[in-house]
């Protein structure tokens, strides 16, 4: 009890203490708020008091840098005046008016605003525009801000393509202009109502795909096919089938179907096989019938292929179709006999003296014949056309010594092509003829080239030429692609490549025969599309000059050719598995300047020079055995022979009258 009483009186004695000196500061504490001649002290009376981070008295200053302030603060960040250590002061607290004023773990104090610090300078430049439109705390570009800070990335407008736009070409954006990037920062489209590249139409709203005679969806005008009626059709069931009852789709009209209307109608009740719209006839041979079915044995119109058809009076046998095929075939008489007035019409084309020679001849869409050949009066190439009245003529290439060796292909406007030999140059050459004007070329020059040229357009009308390079001795190709020509030489051995002639198949690769000099053999060759193939095709003695290559059908090669030890015509064709050979004339010195056309039904004609009675001669092949003509016996005729078959399968030779030395032409006409 006594310690504890004890221990209680020493506690209250020491609080008594406590208290009774709390009013003296004894003049001795420099912190409290009394000075000591005992007043109350004050922020700026130079005595550093309770509560004062400093009091320099007088110094004290709220625009002096480093300065106690007048509250007896130190200097601090955001007192508006910048100290030691300090960029900027502007005395707020606005991090987006150039200066921080800021303090945290990742930022200095009072610093002046700098892109990539995370906060974005709205003070304005010299142009009115902020300092910076963006800052996401770094200098990279990215989707958010450029590294610049200079603009906000996800503006439309600024010149730069940004997440989410599909273009922005700044100041170049528009909705007016075709093709431009739109004001919303996307390209161009079909249906903005503004007339772009590739479109035909775009009315905006107004395009429609129900709508007749609309600009569609797609920006194309209302077309047959699309499923909707317009003004100029009769119907269109938009599913794109041009032989149904409404052809529609790329070939289609979009008129009810017809027999007549050119368009096949063999489906959704159709029964037409073939329909040429006005070509349909009853009487042209070869035709679309009327009926829209095609010709056909019977039907009173001798076709190609055939001998006769009930209607040639002479024949008096009924009309009966070779098994398999529609070709009247019965009547295998001589085609003179086949005919009530049979004869062969013989013109004198062009009669200056000494014109004819390397004719090539060709028969245009309506049957008129065309010629090539060379004017040894005025050392010229010439042309000549039949207008169904008159003959024409024209000086192709009057350029020195030139025209030999010609051979002439029409392209499908009827225009005429040539190759051709320049003796003045010893180049080969080619010309074309535009509706206007003959444009000539010389397709290879170096040495001595451009014999025997033989001349095959392909189906985009580009020619193909073959010839001998006598120089190299070599057989030679050239083709134009439509701007080069591209020279090959296709057999190099030595002493090969004369009296070539030239074919395209249906892929318009070539196929060529001509004569090897070294060895005396007829040789072909063919190009399947990478390489060259080589054949001898025979090598019996002297054989294989004056070739003439046609393909049939199937693309096998038939070749007539003279056979020089034998002074006679032969004639070999290919049957896909092997090479036939015949002789076909050997009565004489038969088989000079032979030309070669294949039938309708893939039978050969030939036509060729009789050397022995220089006679014009020409022989077909009936099915079973030769059949001989002497065409032309006046004088001493039938060099460089060119012979075609018109549509009715009847020959048309153009040659060479060595007598009167001028260009002679000769047709078969049965009456």
């Amino acid at each position: 009890m006594k310690i504890t009483f004890w221990i209680v009186s020493v506690i209250a004695i020491a609080f008594l203490g406590l208290v009774a000196c709390g009013d003296d500061d004894g003049g001795v504490n420099s912190n409290d708020n009394a000075n000591e001649n005992g007043t109350q002290g004050v922020c700026g009376d130079g005595n550093l008091d309770l509560g004062e981070a400093c009091d320099d008295g007088a110094a004290n200053s709220d625009s002096v840098a480093d300065a106690c302030r007048t509250d007896c603060r130190f200097a601090f960040c955001g007192d508006g005046v910048a100290d030691s250590g300090e960029g900027c002061d502007d005395g707020n607290t606005d991090n987006e008016d150039g200066c921080l004023t800021a303090c945290d773990s990742a930022n200095d104090c009072c610093v002046v605003n700098q892109c990539g610090d995370g906060f974005v300078d709205r003070t304005l430049d010299g142009d009115s525009d902020p300092v910076e439109a963006c800052d996401d705390g770094n200098t990279v570009d990215d989707a958010v801000c450029r590294g610049d800070c200079g603009q906000d990335m996800s503006q439309c407008g600024n010149g730069s393509q940004e997440q989410g736009e599909g273009c922005d070409d700044g100041g170049s954006n528009s909705d007016l202009l075709p093709d431009a990037c739109r004001t919303n920062c996307q390209p161009a489209v079909c249906g903005d109502g503004v007339l772009d590249t590739l479109e035909i139409c775009d009315l905006g709203a107004a395009n429609s795909d129900t709508a007749p005679d609309a600009c569609r969806t797609n920006c194309l005008w209302a077309f047959c096919g699309d499923g909707v009626v317009d003004s100029d059709e009769t119907c269109d069931d938009g599913n794109s089938d041009p032989n149904d009852a409404c052809p529609d789709g790329p070939t289609g009209t979009c008129q009810v179907a017809t027999c007549g209307d050119g368009v096949v109608w063999n489906t959704d009740g159709g029964s037409e096989v073939c329909d040429d719209g006005a070509q349909n006839s009853d009487t042209a041979p070869d035709a679309c019938r009327l009926s829209c079915h095609p010709a056909s044995c019977g039907d009173g119109v001798i076709d190609s292929g055939e001998t006769c058809d009930g209607a040639v009076a002479t024949c008096n046998e009924a009309a009966v179709a070779q098994p398999g095929t529609q070709m009247c075939v019965s009547c295998q008489t001589p085609l003179s006999f086949c005919c009530a007035t049979p004869a062969w019409d013989l013109q004198d084309v062009d009669t200056v003296d000494d014109v004819g020679w390397y004719t090539s001849l060709v028969l245009d869409a309506t049957g008129r014949p065309h010629i090539s050949y060379f004017d040894g009066e005025h050392d010229d190439l010439k042309y000549a056309s039949f207008d169904g009245t008159t003959w024409n003529f024209q000086t192709v290439d009057a350029s020195g010594l030139v025209g030999g060796h010609t051979s002439l292909a029409l392209d499908g406007a009827g225009r005429p092509h040539i190759s051709y030999y320049s003796w003045s140059t010893v180049d080969l050459k080619y010309a074309s003829y535009d509706g206007t004007s003959w444009d000539l070329q010389t397709v290879d020059s170096p040495g001595f080239v451009g014999l025997h040229t033989s001349l095959a357009l392909d189906g985009g009308g580009r020619p193909h030429i073959s010839y001998y390079d006598n120089t190299n001795e070599t057989l030679k190709y050239a083709s134009y692609d439509g701007t080069t020509w591209n020279l090959q030489a296709v057999d190099s051995i030595g002493g090969l490549g004369a009296y070539t002639s030239l074919a395209l198949d249906a892929t318009d690769h070539p196929h060529i025969s001509y004569f090897d000099f070294a060895s005396q053999d007829l040789r072909y060759a063919s190009y399947d599309g990478t390489s060259w193939h080589l054949q001898t095709v025979d090598f019996a003695g002297d054989v294989g000059t004056y070739t003439s290559l046609v393909l049939d059908a199937t693309g096998h090669p038939h070749i007539s050719y003279y056979g020089g030890t034998n002074s006679e015509l032969k004639y070999a064709y290919h049957d896909g598995a092997s090479w036939h050979l015949q002789t076909v004339d050997f009565a004489g010195d038969v088989g000079e300047h032979t030309s070669l056309a294949l039938d309708g039904a893939g039978r050969p004609h030939i036509s060729y020079q009789d050397s022995t009675g220089g006679d014009l001669k020409y022989a077909y092949h009936d099915g079973t055995s030769w059949i001989i003509e002497a065409v032309d016996t006046t004088e001493y005729v039938g060099g460089y022979t060119s012979l075609v078959l018109d549509s009715s399968g009847r020959p048309h030779i153009s040659y060479f009258n060595h007598t009167s030395y001028n260009l002679k032409y000769a047709r078969f006409t049965c009456q």
